[in-house]
Order: structure tokens, then C-alpha cells, then sequence
């Protein structure tokens, strides 16, 4: 019998500096269960009778002590063991100052670049790794740069 997949809602907020996008990724603490020391999006498990958009609501407000009034779905990712639900947030370059981080060592605003060295340096999962370049893809076709 096959283990269903576990289904999460993850957030990235991200601002533009000079037309460039930055993410703000998450740094997990090394006593973190799983994945220890990785750059990641913030959110979590969504629970029994929850939807996607009421557990990142949920969740962004247990890591980050913020509830964004605004955020769109932005693709739904499969892995081996997840179904990945990913809302992006357009939020000012302040926003890190702006919100406490509960989770993890600090959270920090990163570039695509920077993502890829970091994934290169295996402390960023592949699978947000391509999150990011498809989001980074969609924000340079759009109108908001």
C-alpha cells in the first residue's frame, strides 16, 4: 500500500531591489528535524480540513508573526514524498526588519544567483531551487518589472 504524500503550503515573500528579485528564504536551525541548516520557504503541513490558503495563513503567522492580507498560489509542486502548494507575496525591501522569524536561525533575502550556489553547496532543496527560477521566469515576463 502506497504512503500518501504529505501536502504543505509554503510562502515566499519577495521584493525587488533595482528590478532584480529577492527571496526571503528561511535559515533552518541545525536541531531543525529535517533539513538542518537549509535555506527554505516558510509554511508547513496543511491540517486535517484546512485548505491550502488557510494553512499558509496559519502557518506564516506561527513563523513569522505576519499575516499577509494578500498572496497568490503560485504553482503546486510535486516531490517523491510532498505536494508542495507555493503562494508568492510581493512585500518591501523592509520586510525582513518588518516580521520576526520564530522558526529557524534568521530568515534573509536572497537572489536567484545566490539560491543556485547554495543549492550547488546542497543547502537548498532542488525542488525550491526550481520554484524559484520558475517564479524568477514569471516576474521577468511580467509586468511588475
Amino acid at each position: 500500500m502506497e504512503k500518501s504524500k504529505r501536502e504543505v503550503a509554503t510562502l515566499v515573500p519577495y521584493c525587488l531591489i533595482r528590478k532584480v528579485p529577492r527571496f526571503f528564504l528561511q535559515k533552518r536551525d541545525m536541531g531543525a528535524p529535517t533539513y538542518a541548516g537549509y535555506f527554505g520557504f516558510f509554511g508547513g503541513s496543511i491540517e486535517q480540513g484546512e485548505t491550502p490558503e488557510d494553512a499558509v495563513m496559519r502557518e506564516t503567522q506561527e513563523e513569522l508573526l505576519f499575516s499577509p492580507v494578500d498572496h497568490i498560489l503560485f504553482s503546486r509542486y510535486e516531490t517523491r514524498r510532498s505536494i508542495n502548494h507555493v503562494f508568492f507575496l510581493f512585500v518591501d525591501k523592509g520586510f525582513d526588519e518588518a516580521v520576526t522569524v520564530c522558526e529557524g536561525e534568521y530568515g534573509a533575502f536572497l537572489t536567484l544567483a545566490e539560491v543556485v550556489a547554495h543549492e550547488r553547496a546542497g543547502i537548498v532543496l532542488t525542488s525550491d531551487l526550481l520554484a524559484l527560477q520558475e517564479l524568477s521566469e514569471y516576474l521577468l515576463q511580467s509586468t511588475a518589472l
